[in-house]
């Protein structure tokens, strides 16, 4: 199998051992790579099963200190002015203006939490540098020619000597606020001379109070995202997913929740699924009182389906039950009720019509998962617990909830979207390539396209697909080979010949192994081991642009190769054999 793909024109495998990096080689001639979009942030699950920003690095153009995303104050840079940490011709000077005043650079309008900063840096003429978040009261300075930090007003800080005379300057602070507002400043009493200064490279902001890996960034929407929530023995699969809004209003803070009788609520209590301190703690306020927890009305349209989800975990109680609010919206006017087990992760429908799962996430966690029917009908609705619900007898007691998600006309669940104060959206996700024949990555005789798909646990069958195309202009034309959903339980294969569509559909299993051959008369179709179609007339040959799209479900690509030129069958039966 490795020997194949050693013979590829171009492979793309999301790496096991170095997270976000989808290594694509290309031994043939040919300019560019895949090409990633996501206009928006996204989350994933990493190794270590917690959700996660990606890129886990906030910080846009964390090498590049000229761009315009980096606001300037009494400060200018220059641009490549020595090598950086990693031996490039890439690392920034700092230097301060001779107006008086602090002298810093920024990135701000973060959302609220707790962050870790670090950049790295190295001593110039001058030889001290701070960092703050949130204000110039909280942050630390750092000497760059002793190589020690002082004026901590932070939770931590620490400089990291890596040699070369480069230091990793960090800080974190715990306090949640608004914003968070990077500086690189040299002091406010300080006055530059507009010629001296430090040098500075590889800026990173990230959740949490550890500074992760550095990530490099531009302006962090051409990402790949990998996930490891569907297994594949260790390694991750590419996640592309579609535009899904979540709806519910502060997500992960439940205190800002519209009402709340009867309860304590405590936002960033304890650990939460993405591993930091912003679960909710849920306290019964009086023992044995019914209790009335709601979160703020959500606007539903006739006919669509809802997807909620939200992560829980048992404290003292282990037990709760919620209801979809609305009585209008509901056929008959019952409303949905569901009770989840918070110790097993079990979840049971009391009344409704709705269809109800549950995943473990670690730590006690469970994220459960509830899909309404298309009975609903235009109102407003809420997740609320039932009329006299009682967590507990006992005063103090409760439970903890992060990460509450909803999606209308959506059929299952996608990754978190966290909210505050308004509704957020994740842009769909896609990657492409073009020019493939005109590069070399496809030749005149044909050629072969290989393809690895996970289901994801937890998704159902339905939430299989791909919607990955190989055309032969640089678009999407009628002349086409394409994979996607084919319904139930179902991964549909299309052959497009002059827009005429012919499909074979295969039934899905957890992992599906696809071989696609063609030669310009002809193309052959093995599945799993076997060959499924042979000798079907396609005439194509110059196959230019390979393209996934996520606009109807989401795909889960475990590995994919072109050939320049068709395999036997041994090979491909080779190559899809699970």
């Amino acid at each position: 199998m490795s020997n194949l793909l050693s013979q590829a024109s171009l492979v793309m495998i999301p790496s096991g051992y170095k997270e976000d990096v989808v290594y694509s080689q290309i031994p043939t001639s040919g300019a560019g790579d895949l090409s990633f979009t996501r206009a928006s942030n996204g989350t994933r699950i990493n190794s270590a099963g917690l959700v996660e920003d990606c890129p886990w690095n906030l910080v846009q153009y964390s090498e590049d200190f000229t761009n315009a995303v980096w606001v300037k104050s009494r400060t200018t840079i220059t641009s490549n002015a020595t090598n950086a940490p990693n031996g490039t011709l890439t690392a920034d000077k700092f230097i301060a203006t001779s107006a008086s005043g602090v002298h810093t650079i920024s990135q701000s309008e973060f959302a609220s939490g707790a962050y870790s900063f670090s950049v790295y840096a190295k001593a110039g003429e001058e030889t001290v540098i701070s960092l703050w978040l949130r204000s110039a009261a909280v942050g630390a300075t750092f000497d760059l020619s002793a190589g020690t930090v002082s004026g901590i007003t932070v939770t931590s800080a620490t400089i990291t000597d890596i040699g070369g005379g480069w230091y990793r300057c960090f800080v974190y602070d715990s306090t949640p606020g608004t914003t968070a507002n990077i500086y690189g400043r040299t002091g406010s009493s300080y006055i530059g001379n507009g010629v001296d200064g430090f040098f500075i490279w590889g800026a990173q902001l990230n959740i949490g109070s550890t500074a992760k890996p550095y990530f490099p960034t531009t302006d962090r929407l051409n990402v790949p995202r990998l996930t490891y929530q569907n297994g594949g023995g260790g390694c991750p699969s590419l996640l592309l997913e579609p535009q899904r809004t979540n709806t519910m209003l502060y997500s992960q803070a439940i205190n800002s929740w519209a009402t709340k009788t009867e309860l304590t609520i405590t936002d960033n209590y304890a650990t939460s699924p993405d591993g930091t301190q912003s679960a909710s703690y849920i306290q019964q306020t009086t023992g044995g009182n019914a209790v009335n927890l709601s979160s703020q009305n959500i606007s539903v349209t006739t006919g669509q389906v809802q997807t909620i989800t939200f992560y829980a975990k048992a404290k003292e109680v282990t037990s709760i039950s919620f209801r979809l609010g609305g009585t209008t919206a509901w056929a008959g006017g019952t409303r949905p009720i569901f009770n989840c087990n918070l110790s097993t992760g079990g979840i049971t429908i009391q009344t409704g019509s709705i269809t109800v799962s549950s995943e473990s996430v670690g730590n006690g966690w469970y994220r459960f998962i509830v899909v309404t029917a298309a009975t609903i009908a235009s109102t407003t609705v809420a997740l609320q617990t039932p009329t006299g619900t009682i967590y507990s007898s006992t005063s103090g007691d409760g439970f903890y909830l992060w990460g509450v998600q909803w999606e209308q006309n959506a059929s299952y669940p996608t990754t978190y979207i966290p909210t505050t104060s308004s509704s957020a959206t994740r842009v769909a996700d896609s990657f492409s390539r073009n020019n493939i024949y005109t590069n070399g990555l496809i030749t005149a005789s044909g050629g072969t396209w290989f393809v690895e798909l996970r289901n994801n646990i937890g998704y159902t069958r339905d939430a299989f697909g791909a919607g990955l195309y190989i055309s032969d202009t640089t678009n999407i034309s009628s002349n086409n080979i394409n994979i996607r959903n084919g319904g139930t339980s179902r991964l549909a294969i299309n052959k497009v010949i002059a827009g005429v569509s012919t499909a074979l559909y295969l039934t899905i299993t957890d992992t599906t192994k696809l071989a696609i051959k063609w030669n310009g008369t002809t193309a052959d179709i093995f599945a799993n081991g076997t060959k499924v179609i042979s000798a079907t007339a396609f005439t194509p040959t110059a196959m230019q642009f390979l393209s996934c799209d996520a606009t109807d479900v989401p795909k889960f690509i475990q590995q994919m190769a072109l050939f320049p030129s068709p395999l036997s069958d041994t090979d491909c039966t080779t190559l899809t054999t699970l």
